[in-house]
């Protein structure tokens, strides 16, 4: 894997996702999210870095905030993804 810029203070980016990984990382079960390695992807995640994700249930009002704690670029563990993608590991907050 390659190591990207860390994100300390950056950038908010919003993200929707689909109810499954919403309720994933609401869970706290899932802790990086994973993005196609295109331009557009770096473009709004890497250069410059992202310092915070904001994360949509699907189309609704429903969202939660994520702090960026790195970005790099690997492989994703969910079966069907096989090539490179950007992954941003994000903190669960303290609750």
């Amino acid at each position: 894997a390659v190591t990207m810029p860390t994100a300390v203070a950056g950038r908010t980016v919003h993200l929707i996702l689909t109810h499954r990984w919403y309720d994933e990382i609401a869970a706290g079960r899932k802790l990086v999210e994973y993005r196609a390695n295109t331009p557009r992807w770096r473009g709004r995640l890497v250069f410059p870095p992202v310092g915070r994700l904001v994360f949509h249930r699907g189309y609704t009002a429903t969202t939660l905030a994520r702090d960026v704690r790195s970005i790099d670029r690997g492989p994703c563990p969910y079966p069907g993804w096989e090539t490179e993608y950007i992954r941003v590991h994000f903190e669960v907050p303290n609750e």
